[in-house]
């Protein structure tokens, strides 16, 4: 391999060899020089092309090794955390952020990538444009059970493609959807993997263990063309079945796309399942290898680490931090968390006799909502906010462990004082409530302890008594698991983070139950109409024309019912 600088950058030629035509075309902005009949590389890759010059002229494989094992300074291994432009339209329902788009690029150009953005930056929207703008359909998305409604939710919000969520309705059947391009994403929970893909298993040799070769797959999982791998450090450890599971499913796809902003949690080995699930992991040796290699036992643990970033960065993994971009994102972003209650049967028979409850009083007023009516309405109403409330309690304790796995802090909101305990007690260590009875200076150092202490990561507050006053500036994330009557409300509750003070861009999250109460409020109080009330009228009055809008709702049949 023959390398002189030039006015273009560094013209590299070789005999023809298949290998090194690949590793130099690889190399991000190199170009085939027709004139010269010799490829050209930008220099501020030289880096890269010194590796590649002691791989080829020294014979080294330098596939597992350090720096100094392949002929070239640790200083030539820094990772290249530019980002292409994306370059082509893709047929979205929304426009793409410039950042969003930069990683979109890069998707397209690797087609197997782990996404390893902060949260809040749209890991999610990324992963669907670059699904979409490869037409790489069918799609499967495998995602924690908490997060399927989102997924769900986020396809249809971004692209003109129908979802599916994979259900016991559709446990057989479910080819049918695909092959007929009746939809073309399939979302399923880890959970649920083995039971719509799996037929069997087989038993492993006398001296074998139980490895992906053993799954017995439906035959039907060749239709998927790419594969979306959410939270993908839940396959961080290769003895687990739904490792195994899901590594199997990614294996010989088109596209194969890693989430995650902690892909490794605990250990750099952790990294390897994810690897071999992008189809990768041959650029970074074999597992034993590995482990060795960049594992805590490795004395030149130090020495290796920046390498395997190199190495991640050069053929698969992108991270950006809200610090980076905060030019180019918004300071406060409102989402949506669909959550699927755990329980469904008491809230329907508590809503069921809600309706038949209204049913027969306006029968008796004659279709009037009066102020008794309203009154005992709004008991009942508020009994079923409850009900949902626990039934989110999972999915928003998920979400607490997402975030503070990231090194987070965050900020819920709730209204109850069964929800506001069942919160401060799921983490108690990392945890102060700012709600409850406790006295000004108590409340005080407890809000000190969460703005100053790294150990405290969490506050839980009450929308009643603590959307005024607090300054929560330590956190960018606040999530509000129960709603208020009016928009005005929930804006202070997310003003106590998104204020003077706030360092990033603030993410609000509201956790909506399917099929609840949750989603009519959530409606009204984020409608215009609202908004206006509240100006031009008394916080009464507000709650009184939204209670009269949800009485009016339950009292029909409406869309959401239909989910």
């Amino acid at each position: 391999m023959t390398i002189n600088e030039s006015k273009l950058g560094f013209e590299v030629s070789f005999p023809f060899d298949t290998r090194k035509n690949d590793a130099v075309r690889e190399i991000h902005g190199s170009w085939w020089n027709e004139t010269k009949k010799c490829w050209v590389v930008p220099r501020r890759k030289q880096g890269e092309l010194k590796r590649l010059q002691a791989r080829f002229n020294k014979g080294h494989k330098d596939v597992g090794l350090l720096p100094s094992q392949v002929g070239f300074e640790v200083e030539a291994c820094v990772a290249d955390k530019t980002l292409p432009k994306l370059s082509i339209e893709i047929p979205l329902k929304r426009a793409l952020r410039e950042y969003q788009a930069d990683g979109v690029a890069y998707g397209i150009e690797k087609k197997r990538t782990l996404i390893g953005d902060q949260q809040g930056l749209g890991k999610t929207i990324q992963a669907i444009a670059m699904v979409v703008a490869q037409k790489a359909f069918p799609c499967l998305v495998i995602c924690k059970s908490s997060l399927v409604l989102n997924w769900e939710k986020e396809i249809k919000d971004w692209t003109h493609e129908k979802p599916m969520v994979f259900r016991d309705s559709v446990k057989r059947s479910w080819p049918v959807f695909f092959q007929s391009h009746f939809c073309q994403f399939g979302i399923v929970s880890y959970d649920s993997l083995k039971k719509y893909f799996v037929t069997g298993f087989k038993e492993p040799g006398e001296d074998e263990v139980f490895m992906v070769k053993h799954i017995m797959y439906r035959s039907e999982i060749s239709l998927f063309k790419s594969v979306i791998v959410d939270e993908s450090h839940y396959i961080k450890d290769e003895k687990v079945l739904r490792t195994k599971l899901t590594v199997g499913l990614c294996l010989r796809r088109q596209s194969v796309y890693l989430l995650s902003g902690t892909p490794v949690l605990n250990a750099p080995e952790e990294l390897y399942p994810q690897l071999v699930a992008l189809g990768i992991a041959n650029h970074f040796g074999s597992k034993a290898n590995f482990k060795a290699l960049y594992g805590k036992n490795n004395p030149r643990q130090k020495e290796a680490l920046p390498y395997l970033n190199y190495l991640l960065h050069r053929h698969g993994y992108y991270r950006r931090l809200k610090s980076e971009v905060a030019t180019d994102i918004p300071p406060k972003t409102r989402q949506v968390i669909l959550c699927e209650i755990d329980n469904r049967e008491e809230y329907d028979l508590a809503e069921k006799n809600f309706r038949k409850f209204l049913e027969e009083r306006l029968m008796m007023t004659g279709g009037q909502i009066d102020r008794a009516l309203r009154a005992e309405a709004l008991v009942q109403m508020m009994r079923l906010r409850e009900i949902s409330a626990r039934g989110k309690l999972k999915d928003a304790y998920q979400w607490i462990d997402d975030l503070l796995e990231q090194g987070e802090k965050v900020v819920i909101f709730g209204h109850h004082k069964e929800i506001t305990r069942a919160l401060a007690q799921y983490r108690p260590d990392t945890t102060v409530r700012l709600c409850g009875s406790a006295d000004k200076e108590t409340l005080d150092r407890r809000k000190q302890k969460f703005q100053t202490d790294p150990a405290i990561q969490a506050c839980v507050c009450s929308l009643l008594a603590d959307s005024e006053g607090h300054t929560l500036t330590a956190a960018s994330n606040i999530g509000l698991l129960e709603f208020p009557w009016h928009f005005g409300k929930a804006e202070q509750a997310e003003d106590r983070v998104h204020r003077i003070g706030t360092v990033y861009p603030v993410t609000a999250s509201y956790f909506l139950g399917s099929r609840t109460i949750d989603r009519k409020i959530y409606k009204l109080i984020m409608s215009k109409k609202d908004i206006h009330d509240l100006v031009t009228g008394t916080e009464e009055d507000v709650e009184n024309r939204v209670v009269d809008n949800l009485i009016n709702l339950f009292n029909q049949k409406d869309e959401e019912d239909e989910e």
